[in-house]
């Protein structure tokens, strides 16, 4: 392997690495939406009525 080469293989390879945390970043997110959405699905929508009456709990769920 020439040294051009080699050096286009270690970014490649760097690329992938700062992909693939990207894409583990991006499944957090998902479930941590996904979580939440399950959570406040029993009292959207909601007015001010409703978030009046919220918990702690169930606001930081919204948030």
């Amino acid at each position: 392997m020439n040294e051009k080469h080699e050096h286009e293989h270690k970014k490649l390879q760097i690329l992938k690495l700062k992909l693939s945390y990207v894409l583990e970043e991006c499944d957090k997110h998902i479930y941590r939406m996904t979580y939440a959405t399950g959570k406040i699905q029993n009292f959207m929508p909601v007015n001010v009525e409703k978030y009046d009456s919220l918990t702690d709990e169930e606001i930081g769920h919204i948030d």
